[in-house]
């Protein structure tokens, strides 16, 4: 029923993909502290810094002193490392190790942390969560499972297109642009396709179609602005229908 109409006038395509979006939640942790050796600015949106997670203090009687003899100011163990970063979220890390911390700075050397503390102690440090999976990281791979998530739950064009087509308004719709859509094929069999007027008269034609169709359907109760839409969709979808049966029969 729907091939005859779809034949001669096609509604422009323009499938419309929600676009999904994902809300970043940066989770900021007062565990972590940011060292002065970023390699670029705040400003910039790719960066390469190194970051260091600091994991305990270190508990000794020994009064601990930098290089120069000054003693440190509570000092601590942390883990010190290397992170890509885009908005200063940790997405890839490499090169870590504990390293001596303090309220001075970072020492990056660790044989310097290997002469404070015995060998089994060192030995009982683990390597931070947020080194071994980076918050970035995280995110992405919860949107991609929060996409498909959402994809999959979301109903299909041709659930849409079905559940349309399940409404009888728009069945009495379809079969009156069938019938409109006979007499335009038969107005095209005899008129000269030559003159100027032809061309004219045939789109004004097609249209007339689609707007007593969307009419009828908005006296029935429906939206006109609702009705178009669906009414557009309907006549895609069937025009796909359309297109496999043909590729089929090839």
């Amino acid at each position: 029923m729907a091939a005859e109409f779809e034949s001669v006038f096609k509604v422009a395509r323009s499938i419309k993909t929600l676009s999904g979006i994902l809300t970043i939640l940066f989770l900021l942790s007062g565990c972590s502290a940011r060292s002065a050796h970023s390699s670029g600015n705040l400003l910039r949106i790719f960066q390469v810094e190194r970051d260091v997670i600091f994991l305990k203090p270190l508990t000794e009687q020994v009064e601990l002193a930098d290089q120069s003899g000054r003693p440190l100011d509570n000092p601590g163990v942390g883990y010190y490392y290397k992170a890509f970063t885009i908005l200063r979220i940790n997405f890839w890390t490499w090169n870590g190790r504990f390293v001596l911390v303090s309220d001075q700075g970072i020492n990056p050397n660790e044989k310097e942390l290997k002469k404070l503390i015995s060998h089994k102690e060192f030995k009982s440090l683990s390597v931070p969560w947020r080194y071994r999976i980076p918050t970035g990281l995280v995110i992405v791979v919860l949107g991609i499972i929060g996409l498909i998530l959402y994809n999959r739950s979301r109903p299909t064009f041709a659930d849409l297109s079905e559940e349309i087509l399940s409404d009888s308004r728009y069945e009495d719709v379809l079969a009156q642009m069938k019938e409109e859509q006979l007499e335009l094929e038969e107005w095209i069999k005899t008129e000269e396709q030559q003159q100027e007027s032809f061309h004219e008269e045939l789109q004004e034609r097609q249209s007339a179609i689609i707007s007593n169709a969307i009419n009828k359907l908005e006296a029935a109760g429906i939206d006109r602005l609702e009705a178009e839409q669906n009414l557009r969709m309907v006549m895609e979808y069937l025009s796909y229908q359309e297109e496999d049966a043909e590729t089929d029969e090839g």
